[in-house]
């Protein structure tokens, strides 16, 4: 099986556990925590992966990562992925959680670029337009790219906004070309 398959069973796996215990955020917050722990140490995922540490001490590892008030459906993940030797996929798999999240929540992440950065109240006015057309809470990230020439661009999930002043140059120069004189 690929590793993506992988990633998806347990996934959506641990999103229906979660479902039916009703602790699907308190479930998620926990488990993203657990991932940023481990990016900003990654030593963590190496202990979880070593032979030599044994599982006791890597159940107690984890426990200590969680804390004492965390949920026995993330302790019991977790155990899970470090006994099927999975733990090297659990980014990927809080990632993909992430999306199904998301999409349960109707929240959709749309990216914004513009040559410069944008006042926050720009920002909100963006969001507002785009939750109003798309009916979905919209999460915003902002990037700066100073090669644009001006305007704006948006991509929400597989679709591209182009408001670029390039974009609108390339529309007038096809336009112009068309011209019969």
């Amino acid at each position: 099986m690929k590793p993506l398959e992988i990633v998806d069973r347990y996934a959506r796996s641990v999103f229906e556990m979660a479902e039916q215990s009703a602790s699907t955020d308190r479930m998620f917050s926990e488990l993203t925590a657990v991932r940023n722990a481990m990016q900003t140490r990654p030593k963590l995922l190496s202990l979880l992966e070593s032979p030599m540490i044994t599982a006791i001490e890597k159940k107690s590892l984890i426990e200590g990562i969680l804390g004492p008030k965390s949920s026995p459906l993330s302790q019991n993940f977790l155990n899970l992925l470090v006994r099927k030797n999975r733990i090297d996929l659990f980014p990927d798999i809080v990632e993909r959680l992430h999306k199904t999240v998301d999409k349960k929540n109707n929240v959709q992440e749309a990216t914004v670029v513009t040559a410069r950065e944008l006042h926050p109240s720009i920002i909100q006015l963006v969001q507002k337009a785009l939750e109003t057309a798309l009916k979905k809470k919209i999460v915003i990230q902002t990037n700066q790219n100073p090669d644009l020439l001006g305007g704006i661009q948006i991509q929400v999930g597989n679709r591209l906004i182009d408001g670029t002043l390039r974009a609108k140059l390339n529309v007038l120069s096809a336009q112009l070309r068309n011209v019969r004189v």
